[in-house]
């Protein structure tokens, strides 16, 4: 129950828009300082102001977290002297605000660097390592995703290709030249459709576009795919018989 809370949220805010995000951040900042403003000097809630910056670092992008940080730093700056906390020193209050603004920005580049790795490695584990392809659990991904932003307002189209003859490639020619083959299907089949993107391959010899938002030119696709691979396979031809 939990875990499904969690993955529901975070799911949702990764949906938003970049703009939402900030603002939805910025609103948290603002309530918070309302918050300390209003508990005074009994109750600290400097860890919360963790929360928007993570928000923006993850969701959104470095700058964001670093600006939503350097705010985070403002806004607990103010309530303190709102709420009439009393330093000894002066220079204790700048020493104070500009070891918190660091601690918040540290955060902020902390949280955008693990999403920067975070990302990569995703992209690498939902990667085809041959044709370099969305895999089969990227087109699980993909298609959830898809059908949740259709959502019965348009219909979806979903093709299959099977090469084949694909086998007898390889033992004829070689597995290098399969590879190669397989990375020209890919290519050709990302040329001539309406979003590049969505092509993945399942595995094996099935290369496999995603379902497609536009019906008509998906009508279309299986015949500028036909004129094109023959037109590539002739060129393929020519290169396999002069070796």
């Amino acid at each position: 129950m939990h875990n499904d809370l969690v993955h529901a949220t975070l799911s949702f805010l990764g949906r938003q828009s970049k703009v939402s995000v900030t603002m939805l951040g910025i609103a948290f900042v603002i309530l918070l300082g309302i918050i300390d403003v209003q508990t005074g000097l009994e109750a600290q809630l400097h860890f919360l102001y963790v929360v928007p910056i993570a928000l923006a670092s993850w969701f959104v992008n470095r700058r964001a977290g670093i600006y939503i940080a350097i705010l985070c730093d403002i806004v607990v700056l103010a309530a303190d002297v709102i709420g009439g906390r009393q330093y000894s020193s002066r220079w204790i209050l700048h020493w104070n605000f500009l070891m918190r603004g660091g601690l918040f920005v540290f955060v902020a580049l902390a949280l955008s660097q693990l999403r920067s790795k975070f990302d990569t490695l995703s992209d690498l584990a939902g990667r085809d390592l041959l044709t370099g392809l969305p895999n089969g659990r990227a087109f699980y991904d993909l298609t959830s995703r898809e059908i949740h932003n259709a959502s019965g307002r348009q219909p979806l189209s979903l093709a299959f290709l099977d090469v084949d003859g694909f086998s007898w490639i390889n033992h004829r020619f070689g597995y290098a030249t399969g590879d190669q083959m397989l990375c020209m299907i890919a290519q050709t089949i990302k040329q001539n459709v309406p979003r590049p993107e969505l092509v993945g391959r399942g595995g094996g010899t099935a290369a496999r576009p995603l379902p497609f938002c536009y019906p008509t030119s998906l009508l279309r696709m299986p015949v500028r795919f036909s004129k094109t691979s023959k037109k590539n396979s002739k060129k393929e031809d020519a290169s396999m018989l002069n070796r």
